[in-house]
């Protein structure tokens, strides 16, 4: 009897250390209490002041992905995969950035790490201009109408993006921020790296074509904006990730990724350069960028040159040591 008597014991001095520990680990955990209800994150509540003024008083009920699907899951593979991007409402252009991101499995797994589906809460990482690094975390709520998603979708019930969407939403301040961005601004604040651009009007299209497949060689992330009425150089226009540049059967193609379809199309290399303005890739190896020898028309991008931070949520504090903060 004495024996069974330290056995629960120690049963139960283990269970009240590893409460402990969670409670102290998960800060913020305000509603995680013996009765183990699922984390409400409140530094993003889910209310119509973080969506757009469009989608307010419009019923939007914010469901966790278990209530979505029964068999949900963050990851159906080993990495992200791009079928797995599809969207909705807003956020093209930092889906494309998305999209382009599942072209590179290593560097993938980098921003989407796999992790439980089923413990409310996730965590994703984003770089600021001054390359801090920031810990989002969020609880897995998510907008919904008629039981739906009404931003990127879940495809075979798999959720990582529609998270990964709604850390990037907490990011800029709220889902609102997502309906007007720029390409480089996603692609810098995913990776924390240089972004570069070329614009098409200033090169023929086999000399695009074969600056295409050389970048999709060295850094395989590649997006590229449509060009827009306004003819303003990169503020709107549709944005679309870059998978291939192919020798086809008629000629030079491109092959585009449209975040609102899960496949891929195929552009001739013509209309290519007739329909998109700018093309945007990550900082290729060092050597290959000292050999370019137009620099004025092959730029570096500083995403950060506008005023795209519309939220106070980011704390620089740790900038000097390029060390981690947390938004919780």
């Amino acid at each position: 009897m004495k024996n069974k008597k330290s056995v629960r014991d120690r049963v139960e001095r283990s269970e009240r250390k590893k409460c402990i520990c969670v409670t102290h680990h998960h800060s913020l955990f305000s509603t995680f209490s013996s009765d183990f209800t699922m984390f409400e994150d409140p530094e993003f509540e889910c209310c119509d002041e973080n969506l757009p003024p469009l989608l307010r008083n419009e019923g939007v009920i914010w469901l966790r992905p278990h209530e979505i699907a029964v068999y949900s899951r963050f990851l159906s593979s080993s990495h992200p995969k791009r079928e797995e991007v599809i969207q909705r409402f807003g956020g093209g252009f930092f889906l494309a950035a998305v999209i382009s991101l599942t072209k590179d499995p290593e560097l993938s797994l980098k921003v989407v790490k796999n992790q439980p589906i089923d413990r409310g809460y996730f965590e994703f990482t984003f770089f600021t201009e001054d390359d801090t690094i920031v810990v989002i975390k969020i609880d897995d709520r998510l907008p919904t109408k008629n039981g739906e998603l009404l931003y990127s979708q879940a495809p075979a019930d798999t959720f990582w993006c529609p998270l990964l969407e709604k850390a990037f939403a907490k990011f800029r301040g709220g889902y609102q921020h997502l309906s007007i961005g720029n390409l480089e601004d996603s692609l810098r604040m995913l990776t924390g790296k240089e972004v570069y651009l070329f614009e098409t009007e200033h090169y023929t299209p086999n000399q695009i074509h074969s600056m295409i497949k050389k970048y999709l060689n060295s850094t395989r992330i590649l997006c590229c904006k449509m060009k827009h009425s306004d003819g303003n150089n990169g503020e709107y226009g549709r944005s679309l990730a870059i998978s291939d540049a192919i020798h086809g059967n008629n000629g030079l193609l491109i092959s585009l990724s449209d975040p609102k379809v899960p496949f891929d199309s195929d552009l001739s290399i013509e209309e290519f350069k007739n329909v998109i303005d700018v093309v945007f890739f990550l900082s290729p190896k060092e050597e290959e960028m000292r050999k370019e020898k137009d620099v004025s028309i092959l730029r570096r991008i500083d995403p950060f040159g506008r005023n795209v931070y519309t939220s106070g949520l980011v704390s620089n504090q740790n900038s000097q040591n390029n060390s981690p903060c947390v938004l919780m």
